[in-house]
This record gives C-alpha cells, structure tokens and sequence, in this order.
C-alpha cells in the first residue's frame, strides 16, 4: 500500500486523534503512533501560543492515546480490525484472512463517522450507504438479542407496502397479531416504515416475550430518532386489530462513537441515553453483535433478512480504501 495517509492535528480530541489513526492504518496498512509524539514535539517547540494538550508531556500524551486504543480493542474484542505490531509503536490494519464481518463493519462505521467531519471529501454517503448500514443493524440486533431479525425499512424487497409487510412478519412468521386491512381515517397513505427498521423477537419467542423494535439512524440528526414514544403511546397497536402478545424494547442503532463530551466515560453516556432512547446499538457494541448474528445464522439457529448484504458491505469498504486523500503523515 502507498506510505500516504492522512494529517493528525493536534486541536482534536482524543478520541479524533484515535479515529485517524485508525483510518491511516485502514489506508495505508499501518499508522505510527510515534510520528503523533513527534508532531506534538514539533509543535509546542514552533508555537508560542496554546494549543490543546500543549502543557502535557510527550509521554502522558502517548499515553493517553495508547489507553483510548486500548479501550477500543478491549471493548470489541476480535471484531477490532487492528492490532499493534511487535514494538507496539504502530497501529496495524489485520490481514484479511484476521478480519471478520464484525471487523468490517467497524471499518465501515467509521468511514461513515467520519464523513460528515470532512476529513474524507473523497467519500460520500449515499442510499445505498445508508442501506447498507440498515442491513447490517438487522444482523447486530440478531446477535445482541439472540433472535430472529426482519428488516421493516422502506424500501422493502416484495413492494407489498406498510401493512403487508407487517402481515408478512407479525401473521406469517411470528403467528402472532391481526393486522389491520385498511389504515384508520386520517391516517397518511404515504406510510413507508412507520420509523421502523428492524423487527426481532427471541429465538425462543413465546407469548408475553420480548419484541425488539429498532430505528437505524445514520445521518448527524440521530438524536431526533428516538423510538420510546412507541412505549408511551399506543402507535405500534393502532396498526393491527389484535396486538401481538409481547412486551416492547425500542431501541435505535448508529454508526458513531459514544465518546463522552463533558465528563464520565462511554458507559456512562450510553447509560444516559438510553433513558432516551432504549437499548443503543453503536460503532463499539455492533461488529461482535454482527459475528456473534453471523454465528447464529450459520448453526441454522436464526433467521436473519438481509446478512446476504454483508458481502455488499465489505466489499464497498475494500473500495474505499484507494479514495482516501493522500495526504502525508
């Protein structure tokens, strides 16, 4: 692979920092996390003003940066796509034979983390993106809940429309519920999903189970995205004439880093929005659910729509590789 990558500034968090580091590895093979010290270096010796981190040592910069990476593979497991070489002085992308589905769409969320930032004006985000990333929360919401997992966004496959997809997963596979024939008066005959993107229920569903209702926000307004108003209201049940006999869990499913902006740490802010928004699939918590949803679907155990899809993902990530910006780092 060519030696460019892409430049470091030191005004970002280090969380950003972590993230560039990665897709310099992802670009170039690997990224030397020494060459993050030497351009500290470099800098508090050039400028006589401030910049961000300019009263830390070297070292505890490193550090810190080493930690947030740390943190990183501790978090994902083996569906962190990189690892340290032998001297632990460079970030390395593993081989592809190393890489899993889950480490896939690592890579691919933070392509699209990333996008909106500008720090890939080669890259755009497009529906068949945005598609893509439905697909794969479809497999991640399988594996986090051991389930059977349904993809309800529009558009769907078989143009049945709103109600007769929701007859197809409630009455034909579920078999449980009584959907409506005909929307309510009122009621807005441009329907799509009704928000919803991904349906599921346990492998070992029974009456009075858990149902998993799931929105895939992929775009800066996510937190505008919340599903709870489907457990404060009777907006799920106004859809059919018998509701299904389950208990509901929303939950919504991102792409992005849940990096703390005030204090605590990613725990902690996962735990404050979930009293927003349910159960939060995110860019740390989806690739091992996507292999362990990979797992299911290969012992036959679970139904999964669209993790054909996966083969989609990967290779669009393959290909973005050549259209980052060359610039030396």
């Amino acid at each position: 692979m060519s030696k460019y990558c892409l430049e470091i500034s030191l005004d970002e968090d280090l969380w950003d920092i972590a993230d560039i580091l990665e897709l310099c590895a992802y670009r170039c093979g690997e990224a030397s996390i020494e060459n993050v010290g030497r351009i500290f270096d470099v800098r508090r010796e050039n400028e006589e003003t401030d910049f961000e981190g300019a009263n830390l040592e070297m070292e505890t910069y490193l550090l810190d940066l080493y930690s947030e990476i740390a943190n990183r593979s501790s978090q994902i497991g083996t569906s962190y796509p990189f690892t340290y070489s032998p001297c632990q002085t460079k970030l390395m992308l593993k081989s592809p034979d190393d890489l899993t589905e889950g480490a896939y769409v690592y890579l691919f969320c933070l392509l699209l983390s990333n996008i909106p930032k500008k720090k890939l004006n080669n890259i755009t985000i497009s529906n068949n993106e945005r598609n893509l990333f439905e697909y794969c929360s479809v497999v991640a919401v399988a594996g986090s809940f051991n389930a059977h997992s349904y993809h309800f966004g529009f558009p769907c496959d078989d143009n049945s429309g709103f109600l007769g997809r929701l007859k197809h997963i409630f009455e034909d596979k579920l078999n449980n519920g009584k959907v409506i024939e005909e929307l309510r008066p009122g009621s807005s005959p441009y329907i799509k999903d009704g928000e919803l993107d991904v349906i599921a229920w346990p492998i070992d569903w029974r009456p009075g189970y858990t149902l998993y209702l799931t929105q895939c926000a992929s775009g800066a307004n996510w937190k505008s995205k919340s599903l709870m108003h489907f457990k404060a209201s009777d907006q799920f049940g106004q859809w059919f004439s018998r509701k299904p006999d389950a208990q509901m869990n929303v939950g919504i499913s991102i792409p992005f880093d849940l990096h703390p902006e005030f204090d605590g740490d990613r725990k902690d802010i996962e735990e404050v929005n979930s009293v927003k928004f349910g159960y939060i699939l995110w860019r740390f918590t989806l690739p091992p659910a996507i292999d362990k949803g990979v797992s299911l679907f290969n012992a036959g155990a679970s139904h999964i729509d669209k993790i054909d899809k996966l083969d989609d993902l990967k290779t669009w990530v393959i290909a973005q590789r050549e259209r980052i910006g060359e610039e030396i780092l």
